[in-house]
């Protein structure tokens, strides 16, 4: 069994550009938790999730900012440490990765 066999099909992804507000909103409209965030050429340059959402709202609220999240990006707030498999990967392979 390989990665193939296992992984989502159709993986939606985000812009790096878009504010927290609307990253929100599209977590909500798309019922996930989190997508993978693609430049404009089409690499992959972080995750952004759900939790990233909370934890620079939460920052934001400290700073009495009371635009929450209208202003941040994501690509401010997503994890750049991205790990990827190919779907030909082994699945054992990828529990290890």
């Amino acid at each position: 069994m390989n990665a193939r066999e296992v992984m989502q099909p159709g993986v939606v992804s985000v812009s790096p550009e878009l504010t927290l507000r609307q990253f929100e909103e599209f977590l909500t409209s798309e019922d996930i938790s989190g997508a993978p965030v693609v430049s404009r050429g089409g690499q992959v340059i972080g995750m952004a999730s759900k939790t990233d959402i909370v934890a620079a709202l939460a920052e934001e609220l400290e700073d009495r900012d009371e635009r929450l999240g209208a202003s941040r990006t994501v690509e401010v707030e997503m994890s750049r440490e991205v790990v990827t498999v190919a779907p030909a990967t082994p699945v054992a392979d990828v529990g290890r990765v």
